[in-house]
């Protein structure tokens, strides 16, 4: 009976791992931020604010 018990606490350890290590993977926060997408968007805003803006003083 003892290789019953140690074939079954080495699967058990193994398993143990296999999940911790699935759990570490789907936990990692993703590194790529799309900054240069933001940062147009947020700098074609503020051109489009200013321009409507002048239009906006213009007499007429």
């Amino acid at each position: 009976m003892p290789m019953n018990d140690e074939a079954f606490e080495q699967r058990r350890r193994h398993e143990a791992s296999n999940a911790a290590r699935d759990r570490s993977d789907v936990a990692r926060p993703d590194r790529d931020e799309d900054w240069p997408l933001l940062s147009a968007l947020l700098g074609g805003l503020a051109v489009a604010l200013l321009f409507n803006t002048f239009l906006g003083l213009i007499p007429g």
